[in-house]
Order: structure tokens, then sequence, then C-alpha cells
């Protein structure tokens, strides 16, 4: 797992932060178009997990394909009275792990720090 959080918090008191972790991808079939559908049951899974969150919201969805092993979804949430959003990132790395990436900042802040966030998840090094 990897964390990254801002070094000071922003005007609502809660510092934007990136964490990354791998998990394993259910199954083992490594064709291209099962592995998309074992991506998409994962964030099926995430989306439940989140659901019961105050204040949810599904904001986007880009589901991955056969040809893309990446999916994203974007969210916003309510942490006791702070309206947050948070930016998910599904990548696979080989036919049996994915790396989520989730960027979360107070859901005023997020559009400003989104710039931030994509530099960061596009500085990674993936490997297996």
């Amino acid at each position: 797992m990897l964390v990254l959080t801002a070094s000071q918090p922003s005007p609502s008191g809660i510092a934007a932060n990136l964490v990354v972790t791998r998990e394993a991808l259910a199954g083992a079939e490594r064709d291209p178009a099962s592995i998309a559908r074992r991506l998409e049951a994962h964030v099926e899974r995430e989306i439940a997990r989140w659901k019961g969150k105050p204040g949810y919201g599904e904001l986007m969805r880009r589901s991955a394909t056969s040809h893309e092993h990446t999916a994203e979804l974007r969210l916003v949430w309510q942490d006791e009275a702070e309206p947050l959003a948070q930016w998910l990132s599904f990548t696979t790395v080989d036919a049996v792990t994915v790396v989520v990436a989730a960027a979360t900042a107070p859901r005023a802040e997020m559009a400003a720090l989104e710039p931030q966030f994509r530099s960061m998840l596009e500085s990674l090094n993936l490997r297996h």
C-alpha cells in the first residue's frame, strides 16, 4: 500500500490524499474479455461497499473493456459534516492483480486537485 497525503490540510481541515493498493482479482482466466468481466465484478463489489456511506452518490463511471483493462469511478459521500469526493481508478497489472488508486479530497476542492492526482497516478510504475 502506498499513501500520499497533502502536507497541509485544506481550509476544511481535511488533507487530500491518494491511496494505492494491489488487490487480487477473482478468477484466473487470461483471455481479455474475461479479465474485463472480472475487473467489472471487482468494481461492482467496491460500489456495493460504498453505497452504505452517508450521502453516497455516483457521479461517473467508465467501464473496462476487452481492449482496455482499466475502470474508473467518481463518487461523493459525507464524512461526518464534510462532503467528500473520491476518484477511484482500477487497473490490471496482470490477469490476477488489480491496482486500485483512490484519490480523496473535500468535494469543493476535488476539481482543483485533480491535475495533481492525475500527475501522481501517471508517475506510478506498475510492475508485477
